[in-house]
């Protein structure tokens, strides 16, 4: 299977109408019955007419699977558009009448509800701007095959969105677009502070969208501005629940449910996700396990700040599931927890407890290091999950992460800090944290440099404060100013503050 990413026109009016030429042939390349053809181009006709296009004629005869059935090629005076289909192979170019010069757009095979099929048409709409068409061909070869998921999540990285600062793009199926308020690219970074007061952790306030929202089944943000109050509901369908592809947003007080892929991607920079639940992302099973984040993605100076997000198949956090570059993450007042469903949901059965980790970080050693800080954060629930050493706080690969003010309870490890390895080693630093009835406070692993562990404290309910694995710590290791933890009611109330 090949998808050209790289189309080369020379003629402006033979390229305006490509989009068209492609609309109508991934609409109809797996069409089962001859009638829908006939709706599809009659429909093409009008439109190509009340754009001042002529010359339209039926030249090429599309065979599929059921038998011959008549099709169409577009002409605008100097070129054509070409459509060639012989059973499942597809042929799809545009050549100039002039000089008979031909551009490849796409060659290769495609099959009805076949995954590699489906994905090729995705790049293809991707290459040529149709992010609906694209979407649609995305979510059906994850529905072929789950294991293109991290594909499909590089076409947002191989064909990011054309600015549009004027116009909010969501999509959605059977909605109205929910009401969004624009910002300035820079809206992110000068929203006022909420006024919080030292002490305290996890997430406050209002959190969630409010009674009345929208209801959308996917949101994809392309412009930049602040988008609230809005209800994203997946139904457990193949595909990420929001995205955001460009810089300069904020997305506030919603609620992001029941998804069987990521809750929120994040690509792009300056992005601030502030008082929204994100919960059931679920994907595979309790006994197959496969990752559904709740957030994720590639982000450059994201903020995180008091969300609950709970209950997902794989991270509440992973920044970046392929290692490419990210950085300046910061997760403040944000609750992160999983416990044992309370029914039986998508593949999951009652009683059964989904997730990973709260955060897992992820990077390799030739792109710069990322940084992550966390703060004032409450973690719980990781333990006796899905995977083995499940840790509220992952911390691996080539990464910088500073840990301050967190309270942690009920994990198998509440810090997972791990050196060197095949992705490079991680330098935690980390201060003034509490931990409560866990197996382990700490995993140290792989002799990692530099570890900092400055004013923790402990409860009597913490079975080991420190274990070792793999080599342990390394040079460079801290442990200073350990202390007994407060009751963990009083700690959530008040943790934070430093004495």
């Amino acid at each position: 299977m090949n998808a050209k990413g790289t189309v080369r026109m020379r003629r402006g009016s033979a390229l305006t109408l490509v989009p068209v030429v492609v609309a109508f042939f991934v609409l109809t390349c797996c069409a089962s019955a001859a009638e829908d053809l006939v709706g599809i181009v009659g429909l093409l006709r009008s439109r190509v007419a009340e754009n001042g296009k002529a010359g339209m004629r039926g030249r090429v005869r599309l065979k599929m699977a059921g038998g011959p059935v008549e099709a169409l090629v577009l002409g605008a005076g100097d070129g054509a558009a070409k459509i060639e289909i012989q059973g499942t192979k597809l042929d799809l170019a545009w050549r100039s009448v002039e000089d008979e010069e031909r551009f490849e757009i796409f060659r290769g095979f495609v099959k009805e509800d076949d995954a590699e099929g489906a994905f090729a048409l995705a790049v293809l709409a991707h290459t040529l701007a149709m992010p609906e068409v694209a979407s649609k061909y995305e979510d059906q070869a994850l529905t072929a095959d789950a294991r293109l998921r991290d594909r499909v999540g590089q076409l947002a990285l191989q064909f990011p969105p054309p600015p549009e600062p004027q116009r909010v793009n969501v999509q959605r199926a059977n909605e109205a677009p929910a009401k969004a308020t624009q910002g300035d690219v820079g809206s992110a970074t000068v929203i006022p502070p909420l006024g919080r007061e030292p002490g305290g952790v996890g997430a406050r306030g209002a959190i969630g969208a409010p009674e009345g929202a929208k209801v959308l089944d996917r949101l994809v943000i392309a412009s930049p501005g602040v988008y609230e109050n809005i209800i994203v509901d997946g139904g457990f369908k193949p595909h990420s629940l929001v995205q955001i592809k460009c810089d300069g947003v904020t997305l506030r007080n919603c609620t992001i449910r029941n998804g069987a892929r990521n809750g929120v991607e994040v690509y792009g920079k300056d992005v601030t996700i502030e008082r929204c639940e994100i919960h059931h992302m679920l994907s595979g099973t309790f006994k197959d396990q496969d990752d559904a984040h709740g957030i994720t993605g590639r982000p450059t100076a994201l903020t995180v700040r008091d969300c609950d997000i709970h209950q997902v198949s794989g991270d509440c956090l992973q920044f970046d599931p392929d290692r490419g570059p990210w950085s300046d993450v910061l997760i403040e007042h944000c609750t992160l927890w999983t416990a044992p469903l309370s029914a039986d949901t998508a593949g999951f059965k009652k009683g059964e407890r989904p997730g990973e980790n709260a955060l897992d970080t992820k990077q390799q050693p030739r792109n710069p290091r990322s940084k992550v800080a966390v703060r004032y954060c409450y973690v719980y629930g990781f333990g006796d999950g899905q995977i083995a050493n499940q840790a509220a706080l992952n911390i691996k690969d080539h990464v910088e992460a500073t840990i301050e003010g967190c309270v942690f309870a009920q994990n198998d490890i509440c810090l997972r800090v791990r050196g060197v390895g095949r992705y490079g080693g991680s330098v935690a630093h980390v201060r003034d944290c509490a931990c409560y009835s866990s197996k382990a406070g700490f995993r140290i692993e792989d002799g990692i440099q530099d570890l900092k562990l400055l004013g923790m404290a402990y409860a009597p309910d913490v079975k080991q404060k420190l274990a070792y694995a793999g080599g342990g710590a390394g040079k460079g290791f801290e442990n200073i100013g350990e202390r007994p933890a407060p009751a963990l009611a009083d700690a959530l109330k008040t943790w934070g503050a430093r004495p």
